[in-house]
């Protein structure tokens, strides 16, 4: 059950890798409404098993710790005390639910906005 598990994770990690930039997407970058969906899903599968949506959540997973970790890496958001993952999708996730009207945008810069409001630098 292990070796299954570190597959499924090491193929999140090459597909978010892989597809952090969409085909179909002629913008270059994906937006709030791709991360809102694949967002969704890892909240689906947290508590489960993997299932077929496990790619779509392992890219949420990546880059929301991806740009969390360099946001806290540069000092532009500053947590009281340590975050795990999990933490940081909610509070992505809340930030775009709360904001459909954007989920349009650069879903990097989402997070960004996301994370800016919850963790503030004083």
């Amino acid at each position: 059950m292990k070796a299954k598990y570190l597959v499924t994770a090491a193929m999140c990690l090459f597909v978010v890798m892989a597809c952090s930039v969409r085909a179909d997407d002629t913008s270059q970058w994906t937006s709030g409404t791709d991360l809102l969906g694949d967002c969704v899903k890892l909240e689906n599968v947290m508590p489960n098993s993997p299932s077929a949506d496990t790619a779509r959540a392992g890219r949420c997973l990546g880059e929301v710790n991806g740009v969390s970790n360099t946001m806290f890496h540069y000092k532009m958001i500053c947590p009281a005390a340590r975050v795990s993952a999990g933490e940081t999708v909610a509070i992505v996730l809340r930030y775009l639910r709360a904001h459909p009207e954007d989920l349009h945008k650069n879903s990097s810069l989402l997070i960004m906005g996301a994370l800016s409001e919850a963790f503030p630098c004083k």
